[in-house]
């Protein structure tokens, strides 16, 4: 299934807000971070002295929704796609076989869209067939449902 067809360019508007859509809840998550840091320093009478509930609550928080913010955001594709795509109707699925993106697929083309950023999201405007960086190294293609 070497030649999956794509929609290429005609589809890069859904791309865009399914990308958006994915990246409010990365950053949601990733900002509840802070959320967690802003109660505890709340509840300390003295920023120099926290109490050891305060410490747990900042630390905690930081810890377990920064990794749920990246984790989310490097597996959005898992399984073709879990929010953003699958409200956009579009799915992301390997391209030889035309089945749904795997986890390491997915951790690979997310992985480096935040190594390149804005330098892989600009690429498929450019390209007919609308693959990033990303897609092309984890031999992925995005298209729409059913197709």
């Amino acid at each position: 299934m070497a030649d999956l067809p794509g929609d290429g360019q005609r589809h890069l508007a859904r791309r865009i807000v399914a990308y958006c859509i994915d990246g409010t809840i990365a950053s949601g998550l990733i900002s509840l971070s802070f959320v967690a840091l802003a109660i505890a320093a709340a509840i300390s009478p003295d920023p120099n002295d926290m109490p050891p509930a305060a410490v747990l609550l900042s630390m905690g928080g930081l810890v377990v929704f920064s990794i749920l913010g990246f984790g989310f955001f490097l597996l959005k594709d898992l399984g073709g796609g879990l929010v953003g795509k699958r409200l956009c109707g579009l799915v992301t699925v390997d391209v030889e076989t035309g089945r749904p993106c795997s986890v390491g697929q997915s951790l690979l083309r997310n992985f480096l869209l935040i190594l390149l950023q804005s330098l892989d999201l600009i690429v498929p405007l450019f390209r007919d067939n609308g693959r990033r960086i990303g897609d092309e190294l984890a031999r992925t293609i995005v298209i729409r449902k059913g197709s």
